[in-house]
């Protein structure tokens, strides 16, 4: 890989961002500035409910309805409070919408501009465009980077606090596979990361110390499949360059994940990736291009005469054919809580946690405003 870009000077870098103008953030991704104002406007609103509560109660209940001196004195105040935090916030606002900073481009730039020198295309999206256990629900993927033959890289972000993110890898597969997960004991992603079952008579059991390494998860009459794809040789290399991905295999996909983001402008990240692309997927993709289902008639060579042709210099041409999976091998039986009737609890949850935070201090306030007008 030509990493060049990870070391180079920051004029050079952010020269090379406004040559290249591709990259820059996208005006979705809300910026930690962004992040600070919707924090302090919450916590004015709130300030504003609990003040103008304290004062309607003790004016309209304490006092009976009546004005003292020393409400007007507090009320004074708590106005010239809420004044400076408004000021306050108008620069705040203001600030926020700054350009990023020079040391942030600079990082954002040694990402996007080490993608291109290898190419991937800088294109961060709102719709991930595979299927998989990480895509599930509206995500959004900054940044992402994408090649002409299939394969993305990125970081992925659901579209609501405190959810699950990641750092993936996608492979586009020359034929359709089996539903298959390769749980990493390192990170357990899926078992302990996503809001997912697996039903446990999927769990195989494979040879040697791999156990030790990955849980390996099959549909139901499907581990003969999964044999064939995971042969002695492809286990060597996932224990050895992959062991801290999980990695999914669905439809004419091949997913690497792993919980949090990843820095694309660090030298460790770009050549963990090359060991996947350069010693993992050789023997896995070779593997997947032998695989046929059985249980589907009339595939488009036998298995034999796929692995005959598979010797021949031309052999992805010939055996990139259209590919079939029996519907019992599609999917996996899993239970995800991000759907169906959890789906429902999630959004009302994040409806609730809304109203909480905006809704609720704005009634609040209302009220008590309200109570001290209504004094006398």
């Amino acid at each position: 890989m030509n990493l060049e870009w990870l070391d180079a000077p920051a004029d050079e870098v952010l020269a090379g961002i406004a040559n290249a103008e591709r990259g820059e953030r996208p005006a979705w991704v809300p910026t930690w500035r962004q992040m600070v104002v919707h924090v302090n406007n919450c916590l004015m609103l709130w300030y504003l409910a609990i003040a103008s509560v304290a004062m309607g109660v003790r004016i309209d209940t304490v006092q009976d309805n009546r004005i003292l001196p020393k409400d007007i004195r507090d009320i004074v105040i708590l106005a010239g409070i809420l004044l400076v935090w408004i000021l306050a916030s108008v620069w705040l606002e203001r600030w926020s919408r700054r350009p990023l900073s020079d040391r942030i481009r600079v990082q954002h730039g040694r990402a996007s501009l080490t993608a291109l020198a290898n190419g991937f295309e800088p294109k961060a999206t709102m719709r991930i465009p595979f299927r998989s256990l990480i895509t599930a629900g509206a995500r959004r993927a900054f940044p992402r980077f994408v090649g002409s033959s299939g394969t993305e890289f990125g970081n992925l972000s659901r579209n609501r606090p405190h959810a699950e993110s990641w750092h993936y890898m996608r492979v586009k597969c020359p034929v359709a596979l089996p539903h298959l997960i390769l749980d990493s004991t390192a990170t357990a992603a899926v078992s302990k990361h996503l809001p997912v079952s697996i039903a446990r008579g999927q769990l195989l059991s494979l040879e040697g110390d791999f156990d030790d390494w990955f849980r390996v998860y099959a549909p139901e009459d499907y581990e003969t499949d999964a044999l064939e794809l995971l042969t002695p040789d492809v286990m060597t290399v996932l224990t050895d360059h992959a062991s801290g991905y999980s990695v999914e295999m669905i439809d004419d996909s091949i997913v690497f994940f792993s919980p949090g983001h990843d820095d694309f402008s660090s030298r460790e990240v770009w050549m963990r990736m090359a060991a996947v692309l350069s010693r993992v997927l050789p023997p896995l993709l070779a593997n997947a291009r032998v695989y046929r289902d059985d249980r589907i008639p009339a595939q488009v060579m036998s298995r034999a005469e796929i692995s005959w042709r598979a010797a021949l210099e031309d052999a992805e041409e010939i055996v990139v054919q259209p590919a079939r999976i029996d519907e019992r091998g599609r999917r996996l039986r899993v239970r995800d809580r991000r759907s169906g009737i959890w789906a429902l609890f999630g959004f009302l949850g994040w409806i609730a946690a809304l109203a909480v935070l905006y809704v609720v201090p704005g009634i609040f306030a209302m009220a008590g405003l309200l109570s001290i007008v209504d004094g006398h």
